[in-house]
């Protein structure tokens, strides 16, 4: 129930609204698609990411709770999931090749774009 209330809540926010997911990422909602990206803190707690494989294509329909991304880091292994039924509107090319952009400044580095679907 809490979940379908996040989510709920995330679809209904604002444009420009920056959310945070208990997961660690964080999510901005900019009309009708959403960039995702990792929070300061979850990259505090993993480490450096020494790693990134996207797990899906653009226009790709993805599940809510289907990993989109995997990260490695010099710690653990972890993965972004999706948040809801989504339709994946772009990787991040430049980050999957270089992930200190991550590292530097996560907060305001998208690694993914996504769309909400409906079907």
């Amino acid at each position: 129930m809490l979940f379908s209330r996040l989510i709920y809540t995330l679809k209904s926010t604002r444009n420009y609204c920056k959310q945070y997911l208990p997961s660690e990422e964080w999510i901005l909602k900019k009309n009708n698609i959403y960039h995702m990206g990792l929070s300061k803190n979850a990259t505090k707690q993993f480490g450096e990411i020494i790693y990134l494989e996207y797990q899906f294509n653009k226009e790709d329909i993805i599940k809510e709770n289907e990993e989109i991304v995997v990260l490695e880091s010099v710690k653990a292994t972890d993965s972004i999931k999706a948040p809801f039924d989504c339709v994946l509107i772009e990787n991040n090319d430049e980050v999957e090749n270089n992930q200190e952009q991550i590292n530097k400044d996560p907060e305001n580095t998208w690694i993914i774009k996504i769309s909400e679907h409906e079907g």
